[in-house]
């Protein structure tokens, strides 16, 4: 029987990443943190919509 995988991994990492960063961001506040900031929550709004 074959089992196929829908959700990548990504789907999962992306969202912890974009916490993690996140929290981060009162210890660290430079441009190039808003940055990294702004891509891994875009990130989590594509994993979100990936979901549903």
């Amino acid at each position: 029987m074959n089992i196929k995988k829908y959700l990548g991994i990504w789907t999962f990492l992306i969202p912890i990443l974009a916490w993690l960063s996140y929290v981060g961001n009162s210890v660290f506040s430079s441009g190039y943190y808003s940055v990294i900031l702004t891509l891994f929550l875009m990130g989590s709004v594509l994993a979100a919509v990936y979901h549903s």
